[in-house]
């Protein structure tokens, strides 16, 4: 039991990782995710995803802004950002059950080849994280190291595994659970890891 509950507890790790090969490579502008149509409410399905704001702060990073989800993110203004070649829409995602990846985002340095990048992934869950804390807290525990942490305003916990040594952070809001990932230990990656999780925080 607890080796099968593990393994989808992680699954959203490996998504991330494993779903780079399946991405089309966009550089965002403004809007970078135009979600299909598929309801007339007004034009809310029409509005994207995820944007990229204008401009850079002092130190020529650039900011991840989702309204749907609930998040920003500062990210190296010369990192690529990819995203899933068949975005989700406003309307699929209220059919999505609980618990289920609905959207994830890959933050790569440019100019290097799929054989061999430096990449970090945030995967989000539809399950608020109160609800994750309660249901994989007791596993997770049996078996790995779980230390509670905060990542900007959003609260969340730690997972150790000591073997291997590696370890990721689960955090979110009432609706969402977000995972950032180190997907490789390519140079610059942890680095960059620990500078950008800071910059993630909740929009009021």
């Amino acid at each position: 039991m607890h080796k099968n509950t593990t393994f989808l507890i992680l699954f959203g790790t490996l998504l991330v990782a494993g779903g780079v090969v399946l991405y089309e490579r966009q550089k965002l502008d403004s809007v970078t995710v135009p979600p299909v149509s598929t309801n007339n409410q007004q034009g809310e399905d029409d509005k994207p995803i995820a944007t990229v704001l204008d401009g850079a702060d002092e130190n020529g990073w650039k900011t991840l802004r989702s309204e749907l989800f609930g998040f920003e993110m500062k990210f190296p203004g010369e990192w690529e950002v990819i995203l899933p070649y068949h975005p989700i829409s406003r309307a699929t995602l209220s059919q999505r059950a609980e618990g289920e990846d609905v959207f994830s985002v890959v933050f790569r340095q440019p100019d290097e080849g799929l054989d061999k990048f430096s990449a970090l992934g945030l995967g989000v869950s539809k399950i608020g994280i109160e609800e994750k804390l309660k249901r994989d807290k007791e596993i997770l525990s049996s078996t790995y190291k779980v230390e509670m942490v905060s990542v900007g305003n959003a609260k969340g916990f730690k997972i150790n595994q000591e073997k291997n040594n590696y370890s990721y952070i689960i955090f979110g809001s009432e609706k969402y659970t977000f995972q950032f990932s180190n997907i490789n230990d390519l140079p610059g990656n942890r680095e960059a890891y620990e500078k950008m999780l800071p910059t993630f925080h909740l929009l009021p």
